[in-house]
């Protein structure tokens, strides 16, 4: 923000602060691009934050006493220096979307285009897509917005309340200031354990980011005195940036290392190492385009996978691509028209022509061939449900009423099968101990045994021992004491069933923590008998969480009386996959009572997955698998559980 931080200063302009620009949106890239290097990269907008606060904060103070402050101007300003830009790249993400994006998901980008065209994408985003780090989210090329949409919902309150308080008190400023700061925290640092989605998103938690630059602005004012001592305080706060980048990998407390580090750097950044480094011309030529890197990144990101883009090649091509989008979008758009004032009227035009297109997304396709596909999602659950997400998501699928009780994660579990005595088979499963339930309830009732089902969506079955809930974290629609309750239940109910045989089920292709699982694994040696280890089922290519009905249809796939249809696996996701499997290959090295229950060559053929028998789809996305899906494995999973119930009777 070239101009901005040149009306800020009114005396001189401050390449540093650009060159702060660009620590923060390389990494934001790097951290989409390959999150492992570093972890922490997401705070590169909690640093644009602070940056946006001290900056808009410098001019509306400088005019207002100057008696120069115009609302209509103040927002005019803000229409030419967001808008152009993010409506080219909107437009650009609408037509690539219509070539690259299966037919029914395109309303929703449509929808979520319209959201950060009118700055509420925060909002859209925290009540659609949950959780920012989730797939759904990740498959959104417009996710990035959410933080324009919180820029922007501040700059509409915060210059009505700085002009009423300087024709008040103005003496007043920096106390309610500082007050919104420090609320605004507490918030936040409270809601990041009891509602990280909300909490990620919404501005009343992210207020005290760009409030605390804009108390550095209200107390700032030009008075910091140039001694020796700034130099080395602006080293240390590049140093506490940089810090959390490379080691906080969690929304909390973290962020206030970002925070802290950028208001050092603003304040005492002028002179000095830190000042020579952020002054770079390479360095503040990307701070000046930081804006459009930022808008171009992720809409590339998400659109490699459908165009196959992948490797390291395929990233060399993306980091390319996004330079030369965001050098042409600088150039060609932001920069000439930031200063153009009879722009203003047009481009609203433009962006309300780019939202109305959106209306133009098609519709669904007609699924009336396929048999309706019945899918346990929360039936089984021991959390409470969110039928309503899921049926938004999935249309045309069954999914049966609920079968447990609101409380069942502090009970103990769904029991199912036979009813005489404690039950000799537990299941602990992630979503997809969910989708294997049914399944299993056939298995145990042929079998005649009882079973109790423990499993909640995202929360694999691996916990840190002892039970601490202090570490407790969300799980789904559970706060992180319902998640601390639903782990000591299930580990009370082990230990006091000592039961025959537990199952687990788990997303192996997730990151799974192996000292967890080594830690759980030992506790049921010392409370159960065998362990059963449920290989998950191939990853479908291209599928991610979308109606899988739909996008068989629009992959050609329709329904064919006896015949079986595959669609190529995830070789994208190939080394999630490794991963997964070696992960299982160690905990069978390490705990001897641990056996496979081998499922997937039950659904491939080659590379390809099973994914269409007749009329039956076989799996609800890419991963997890309808009921027919499921009990194309009944038979297997039954056998594995008599061979294990026999192996423990065996030893009595």
């Amino acid at each position: 923000m070239t101009g901005e931080a040149r009306r800020a200063e009114g005396i001189r302009y401050r390449p540093e602060i650009d060159g702060l620009r660009a620590f923060a949106v390389v990494a934001v890239v790097l951290f989409h691009m390959a999150p492992r290097l570093l972890p922490g990269g997401f705070l590169g907008v909690d640093v644009f934050f602070v940056i946006s606060g001290f900056l808009i904060t410098s001019i509306l103070q400088r005019e207002l006493a100057a008696g120069t402050f115009r609302f209509r101007d103040f927002w005019a300003r803000r229409i030419r220096r967001i808008l152009p830009a993010l409506t080219l790249v909107a437009a650009c993400t609408l037509a690539a979307s219509f070539v690259l994006v299966f037919g029914p998901e395109q309303r929703a980008v449509g929808k979520q285009a319209v959201a950060a065209l009118l700055s509420f994408a925060n909002i859209y985003f925290w009540r659609e897509a949950g959780d920012y780090w989730g797939a759904e989210a990740e498959a959104s090329p417009f996710l990035h917005t959410w933080s324009l949409s919180v820029e922007e919902q501040f700059y509409l309150v915060f210059p009505l309340a700085l002009w009423l308080a300087f024709r008040m008190r103005s003496r007043w400023i920096p106390v309610g200031v500082a007050a919104v700061v420090v609320l605004s925290l507490a918030i936040f640092l409270w809601g990041a354990r009891a509602f990280p989605t909300a909490t990620f998103y919404l501005l009343p938690m992210r207020a005290w980011e760009i409030g605390a630059g804009s108390l550095l602005a209200v107390t700032l004012r030009g008075r910091i005195p140039q001694t020796p001592l700034n130099g080395a305080l602006a080293v240390a706060g590049l140093g506490l940036i940089l810090t959390s980048y490379s080691f906080v990998d969690t929304l909390g407390a973290g962020a206030v290392l970002a925070v802290l580090g950028s208001i050092l750097v603003i304040a005492f950044g002028r002179t000095g190492p830190c000042a020579w480094i952020l002054s770079r011309p390479s360095i503040v030529h990307t701070g000046r385009v930081s804006y459009s890197l930022y808008l171009w990144h992720w809409p590339v990101l998400v659109f490699a996978e459908p165009m196959g883009v992948s490797g390291m090649g395929g990233m060399a091509v993306l980091t390319l691509a996004i330079v030369a989008l965001a050098h042409g979008s600088y150039v060609l758009v932001e920069r000439p028209l930031r200063s153009r004032r009879g722009a203003t009227p047009w481009i609203l035009v433009a962006m309300f022509v780019v939202a109305a297109t959106t209306a133009l997304r098609p519709g669904y396709y007609d699924s009336d061939g396929f048999n309706v596909p019945t899918y346990y999602q929360d039936t089984y659950s021991v959390q409470p449900g969110s039928s309503k997400r899921f049926s938004k998501r999935h249309r045309g699928v069954h999914n049966p009423p609920r079968m447990g009780s609101e409380t069942a994660y502090h009970e103990s579990g769904i029991t199912v099968g036979a009813a005489d005595g404690p039950p000799r088979v537990v299941v602990l499963g992630d979503s997809l101990g969910v989708m294997w339930s049914n399944t299993i309830r056939g298995a145990v009732e042929r079998l005649d045994v009882q079973a109790s089902l423990w499993s909640a969506a995202g929360a694999p079955p691996f916990l840190e021992l002892p039970l601490d809930p202090s570490r407790a974290e969300a799980l789904g629609f559970a706060t992180p004491r319902e998640r601390f309750e639903f782990d000591r239940a299930r580990m009370e109910a082990i230990e006091r069933w000592e039961p025959d045989v537990v199952v687990l089920c788990a997303a192996w292709s997730r990151r799974q923590k192996e000292e967890e699982a080594d830690e759980l694994m030992e506790f049921l040696e010392r409370h159960a008998g065998t362990v059963l280890l449920m290989e998950q089922p191939p990853l479908v290519l291209g599928v991610g969480r979308h109606n899988a009905l739909q996008y068989l249809i629009w992959k050609g796939l329709v329904p064919d009386e006896g015949t079986r249809q595959y669609l190529l696996t995830g070789a994208d996701r190939r080394d999630d996959v490794d991963r997964g499997s070696r992960f299982v290959e160690r905990l069978l090295k390490r705990h001897q009572r641990a056996s496979l229950l081998p499922i997937r060559d039950l659904f491939l053929k080659g590379d390809q997955a099973l994914v269409l028998d007749g009329a039956d789809a076989v799996y609800l996305d890419s991963l997890h698998l309808t009921e027919f899906g499921a009990n194309l494995a009944s038979v297997r999973i039954a056998d594995a559980l008599r061979a294990a119930l026999s192996r423990e009777r065996d030893k009595e």
